[in-house]
């Protein structure tokens, strides 16, 4: 037993140094590859804060220039990190839920124009607002925000268009026509082109004229007036005759800041719009030159106003009505008719002159009562009719003022006449009266001035309506017997190179052309031309054949008016 303890021992003792010897070296080994790792990791450290370089002066650059990497890098984070911000407070602010509206078009451009790949979402809106300014006629903020379009391929077609459309260019030497030449208005429209085109001919000029002929209708107008705009590039436009061409011109003209000249009666459009003018001698302008000349000038005050119940005849009688009023005179009776040629024109004119409602008549009431105590059966019959036949009329007005055309006047007048209003007829009605006062000297009718308007420039009402028409008075913008030495040249003018006598659009396309030539020569800026000729149409008095013109606000020409008066078997100037 001793013997193997003692073998124990001894065996431990030669394994235990090994032992040691071995865990000492394993120690120093991990020490050795801990300081490896440490010169590594120097090394690692030294490549991404001190840069590679050995030599110590290469060092001190490499960390000078690393530095400045640094801090600029610093900088565009800061820079980037701002611009977040300022996106996120963009869309904080505004609501993708919100109403399209020119107010929300600007914040989509600053964000859409700051982002080089936009969000869907973004680009669905923004592609939207355009739509909605283009068809609000919004054309400044549609001008300001299309450039964002950068990228073109991407942009829906309908997009395209509007871009074209809203940076399309044009010809300042450049004049548009648009006439419904291939309709029944052939004649007018044939008299308008006449007419630009003899003024062409007689002033310096180095304008373009295209002319555009439709068939009169909507769609063949406004094909003709995007034509002239997209395709020959002029500068402002001018026509038409009929009142819905005009109005469908307008609907173009005016989205594009295109000025526009009508020359067809209804003017109502233009007050909505900067861009379009009326050049036609207004009913409101006609009636109101009416009213004062027989307010001024004949000294009339009291008026009645017989009209058609039609458009014409309803718009005449409401400005006529308004300018009697505005210049002190007083309307003492209206009434109105059937515009159709199988019209009753009897009991409107019964109206007209009292004769119709005799329950309110207290002289009917009285004489009535007093034949039925003297009469009864047929004898009372025939005396009630007798006595309504021989009643005087209420003729409580000077003038009386029927706007409407040749045809309806020339059967009118001798109904009238039938009920006892005599009119004015030269110096005839004077000595009638004198008569007839000579015999009655409480004698009560009174004689009546005629007031028309420009449709009755014909001599066919002279020769139908005979005596009756005799000294009535009427205003026109053109005729060939006005007694002015500048009208008479321009209608010898005129018959010498068409062989025929001009018309008042004759006279319009040379006036409206004379405007235009005398309006650009006066070197008009040339950054918004179009907005400068517009300027100057509005602020500047234009000499021309009739007299002198100028725009009011609202665009309506101001016009010199004739007056014409029948005398005889025509008519002629009335001084």
């Amino acid at each position: 037993m001793k013997l193997f303890i003692t073998i124990l021992v001894s065996i431990l003792f030669l394994i235990l140094p090994a032992c040691v010897d071995k865990k000492v070296v394993k120690k120093d080994k991990k020490k050795d590859d801990a300081n490896k790792y440490d010169k590594i990791g120097d090394n690692y450290k030294h490549k991404k804060y001190k840069g590679s370089s050995v030599d110590s002066k290469e060092n001190d650059k490499g960390d000078k220039s690393s530095e400045e990497k640094r801090v600029e890098a610093e900088k565009e984070r800061k820079r980037l990190e701002e611009e977040r911000i300022k996106a996120e407070k963009i869309k904080n602010e505004f609501s993708f839920s919100q109403e399209l509206s020119f107010e929300n078009a600007s914040v989509f451009a600053e964000n859409f124009s700051k982002q080089e790949e936009v969000e869907s979402e973004l680009s669905e809106k923004f592609y939207s607002t355009i739509l909605f300014l283009d068809h609000s006629n919004k054309y400044d903020e549609l001008k300001s925000i299309l450039p964002m379009l950068r990228n073109m391929e991407n942009v829906p077609e309908e997009i395209k268009t509007i871009n074209k459309r809203y940076n399309v260019s044009y010809d300042t030497n450049k004049i548009g026509i648009i006439i419904p030449k291939n309709s029944r208005y052939k004649k007018l429209a044939t008299d308008i082109e006449n007419g630009i085109k003899l003024a062409k001919s007689r002033y310096k000029n180095n304008f373009d004229i295209v002319i555009k002929e439709t068939d009169g209708s909507f769609d063949s107008t406004i094909k003709a007036t995007e034509e002239l705009i997209f395709d020959d590039k002029v500068f402002i436009i001018l026509g038409t005759i009929r009142s819905s061409n005009s109005r469908a011109v307008n609907l173009i003209t005016d989205k594009y800041r295109v000025p526009f000249i009508s020359m067809s009666r209804d003017s109502s459009f233009i007050k909505s719009s900067k861009y379009s003018f009326s050049y036609y001698a207004s009913l409101k302008f006609s009636a109101r030159f009416m009213a004062k000349f027989a307010i001024e000038k004949l000294k009339i005050k009291n008026f009645a106003i017989f009209y058609p119940n039609s458009e014409y005849g309803n718009e005449n009688m409401v400005e006529f009505w308004k300018s009697v009023e505005e210049f002190g005179g007083k309307i003492t009776s209206v009434r109105t008719y059937s515009p159709t040629k199988e019209a009753d024109y009897i009991v409107p004119a019964e109206k007209l002159v009292g004769r119709h409602y005799l329950g309110s008549r207290y002289d009917y009431i009285k004489k009535k009562n007093k034949l039925r105590k003297l009469k009864s059966g047929h004898s009372l019959k025939k005396s009630l009719e007798t006595l309504k036949k021989d009643l005087e009329p209420k003729i409580d007005f000077e003038a009386l003022y029927i706007p409407d055309g040749g045809e309806a006047t020339t059967i009118l007048l001798p109904y009238l006449a039938l009920y006892d209003i005599n009119f004015k007829t030269g110096n005839h009605w004077q000595h009638k009266l004198a008569r007839m006062k000579a015999k009655d000297k409480n004698y009560k009718l009174k004689f009546v001035q005629l007031l028309g308007t420009q449709t009755w420039a014909s001599d066919s009402i002279s020769q139908g309506a005979g005596k009756y028409i005799q000294g009535a008075i009427f205003p026109v913008v053109y005729d060939s017997r006005i007694d002015d030495k500048t009208m008479s040249k321009f209608t010898s003018l005129y018959a010498r190179k068409y062989s025929k006598k001009p018309s008042m659009y004759s006279l319009y396309g040379y006036e409206i052309f004379n405007i235009i030539n005398k309006l650009v020569t006066k070197n008009l800026e040339s950054s918004d031309f179009r907005k400068h000729f517009v300027d100057g149409l509005l602020i500047k008095n234009f000499k021309v054949i009739s007299g002198e013109v100028k725009f009011n606000q609202y665009g309506e020409a101001i016009k010199t008016l004739f007056l014409m008066k029948f005398n005889s078997e025509k008519y002629k100037s009335y001084k």
